[in-house]
C-alpha cells in the first residue's frame, strides 16, 4: 500500500536508504550535498556578498531574490535548497575567487 500524507495524497515511502535527490556531481566529479552546498560555499568565500550571489542566480531564475537566498541558506529550517543548475552557475561564476580567495 502506498504511503499517504495528511490530505490523503500519495507520497514516497521512506525506505530508510535515503535519496539522492539532494546530491549532484560537481565540476570535479565529487558528490555535492545540495542542502549544505550554499553554507559551504559562503564559508569558503567569506568576502563574497549575498547580493552578488543573488544577481548571478537571477541570470537563470529572474524571480530569485534575497528572501529565497536567505531560505536556501537555512535548508534545515525552510526546506529550500539550490538546484544543480544554480550550483554549477555559481561554481563557474566565482571559480577564480575560489582559487585566490578574493571577492
Amino acid at each position: 500500500m502506498a504511503a499517504t500524507n495528511k490530505k490523503g495524497r500519495s507520497v514516497a515511502a521512506d525506505t530508510g536508504q535515503g535519496t539522492k535527490h539532494d546530491e549532484i556531481l560537481s565540476q570535479n566529479g565529487a558528490s555535492v550535498n545540495l542542502a549544505n552546498w550554499l553554507k559551504d560555499f559562503r564559508a569558503a568565500h567569506p568576502k563574497l556578498q549575498g547580493t552578488k550571489i543573488v544577481e548571478t542566480v537571477r541570470v537563470l531564475f529572474p524571480g530569485f531574490d534575497k528572501t529565497l537566498f536567505s531560505k536556501a541558506s537555512s535548508p534545515e529550517k525552510y526546506g529550500v535548497c539550490l538546484t544543480p543548475e544554480v550550483v554549477r552557475l555559481l561554481e563557474e561564476a566565482f571559480e577564480g575567487e575560489i582559487k585566490d580567495g578574493s571577492a
